[in-house]
């Protein structure tokens, strides 16, 4: 692939500024929301998996699946890795490369 000595002075468009950030506040919110994601699905969601413990015992771990909240939380993950991933695969022609 050949060089051109002027693409380095191009500078990432605004909308790249604002999708990073959004990119990990996706990841973030993934993250938090796995804490909803696994439990015992007759137990006080707001508690998270702690709460379900302390009602259904540590003995009871065969009653513990995912939750609605899984079918959002791993998309969320996903898609903010995926948003990540895509906007630093394009950072090299601002960097002329490196």
């Amino acid at each position: 692939m050949s060089h051109d000595a002027h693409e380095h002075d191009e500078q990432p468009s605004n909308l790249t500024y604002l999708l990073l950030p959004v990119g990990g506040i996706l990841v973030g919110l993934g993250v938090v929301n796995l804490w909803y994601s696994f439990g015992a699905p007759d137990v006080d969601f707001d508690k998270g998996l702690n709460g379900n413990f302390q009602v259904i015992g540590s003995t009871a771990l065969d009653n513990v699946g995912l939750l609605p909240a899984a079918d959002y939380s791993i998309v969320l993950i996903v898609a903010g890795l995926a948003l990540m991933v895509f906007l630093n695969s394009r950072a090299w022609r601002y960097t002329a490369g490196y």
